[in-house]
């Protein structure tokens, strides 16, 4: 056999062309697989500890920031998300005072003391050191 001649091989059968493609997809499968694995994974930040002290005075809610850090972008909710109020901020030690009826839906209906009891308060903040929650059952 010199260099000049072609090299003969023999016909690929049906279950061999099988065999390879099954081998290349299996191959691409592992190469994908491989690299998710590699890619950096956004982590969930956990939810801060919010500590506050709630209560009602007649009328009034009273929301007392008891952690050593401001709140920012405080949303108050009453019995559930129908009911909300929102601060700017609230800083570490501050007791906020908010009339109840100043409590409102996205449609504008206010809370009203006189007819509905105040049952559950539920906070939701930004800090610096993340986001959190409180939840207060009367």
């Amino acid at each position: 056999m010199s260099l000049s001649e072609p090299v003969k091989s023999s016909p690929v059968t049906r279950s061999q062309s099988f065999l390879i493609l099954g081998g290349t997809i299996a191959g691409l499968f592992i190469i994908m697989l491989l690299i998710s694995l590699a890619m950096p994974k956004d982590k969930t930040p956990e939810a801060v500890k919010i500590k506050a002290d709630v209560g009602a005075s007649g009328y009034e809610l009273l929301l007392t920031n008891k952690n050593d850090f401001d709140w920012y972008g405080v949303t108050v909710y009453l019995n559930g998300f129908d009911y909300q109020y929102s601060f700017k901020s609230i800083l570490a030690g501050e007791q906020m005072r908010v009339n109840l009826i100043e409590f409102c839906t996205g449609g504008g209906d206010r809370f009203n003391p006189f007819l509905k009891k105040l049952l559950k308060v539920y906070l939701t903040t930004d800090s610096p050191k993340g986001a959190g929650a409180y939840e207060f059952i009367n």
